[in-house]
């Protein structure tokens, strides 16, 4: 992996810049295209995929009147419920949420990871190869039923790709600042998904060994 990453150490040109960029155009668009035909766009999951979107609903609203939620107990990651209170406070509507304008902002995300997972594919493979596998995931359906259903996955997802991207970037031999930046992003995937703190030694032991080899510690 270390002969990989060396050999494939570069900058972006604004090539790269400008295929990313559209490729970030191009999933929102397809997103947001998803989510105004929809019928549920103002319900907080979708019909294709319903997962904790309702509980995550609930405890926004919980914030919203200052309440504890569970009685307080970790039972679920907060960054959803939080994002949820913080981009959309409570309005006199039907549903006493604007959950489009959070989905909105999940589509965006999710646009983004696409955008930033060419990049990061950029720097280890060839640009035929990291165009072709982003172009997959913007038109994957999968991911846009996670754009539009308000649960951890697209919010997660984004923050994975900058974990494996930020870690590829230290064991190449970045600068000291990209390590204190690659925790903030991985204590944010923690309270996003409660899991990542599993995953987080895969990486973390991968730039240990790479780094050592090139004296960067």
């Amino acid at each position: 992996m270390g002969q990989l990453l060396s050999a494939h150490d570069q900058r972006f040109s604004r090539r790269d810049a400008g295929i990313a960029l559209t490729i970030f155009a191009l999933a929102l668009a397809l997103r947001l295209i998803f989510l105004f035909g929809a019928g549920d766009r103002t319900w907080p999951h979708s019909l294709y995929y319903e997962g904790d979107a309702p509980l995550f609903a609930e405890w926004a609203a919980a914030l919203d009147r200052g309440e504890a939620f569970e009685l307080g107990l970790p039972l679920h990651a907060p960054a959803v419920a939080y994002l949820i209170h913080w981009i959309s406070p409570p309005a006199d509507l039907p549903g006493g949420r604007d959950f489009v304008r959070v989905k909105v902002v999940w589509c965006a995300i999710s646009a983004a990871t696409w955008a930033v997972f060419y990049l990061v594919l950029r720097a280890v493979a060839d640009r035929p190869i990291a165009l072709t596998a982003a172009l997959l995931g913007t038109a994957s359906f999968g991911s846009t039923i996670a754009a539009t259903s308000l649960n951890s996955e697209a919010l997660y997802a984004f923050l994975l790709v900058l974990c494996v991207g930020g870690a590829m970037r230290i064991a190449a031999g970045g600068s000291y600042w990209w390590a204190p930046a690659w925790g903030v992003v991985n204590g944010a995937a923690a309270l996003t998904r409660p899991e990542h703190p599993l995953l987080f030694f895969m990486p973390l032991h991968g730039c240990g060994s790479l780094t050592e080899i090139r004296g960067f510690w």
